[in-house]
């Protein structure tokens, strides 16, 4: 398994974790009949995906120039 050092290790995680908290504000949404209340968590889940993109397009760019 990769070393604490290694940015990939953290990025797993972190984009699991991630993925996990979006999944979660999308599933509160229908929950509570604020629209107020959905919007906030529908922008919070989307922000999330971004940086999960970012993640993504970190670790292609860290794993090209490894190679």
């Amino acid at each position: 398994m990769a070393g604490a050092d290694d940015p990939l290790h953290h990025i797993v995680k972190m984009r699991s974790s991630l993925h996990a908290i979006a999944a979660h504000l999308r599933s509160d949404i229908a929950k509570v009949p604020d629209p107020l209340f959905q919007d906030m968590f529908g922008q919070a889940a989307t922000v999330l995906d971004r940086l999960i993109l970012a993640l993504d397009a970190y670790e292609q760019g860290y794993r090209e120039r490894r190679s």
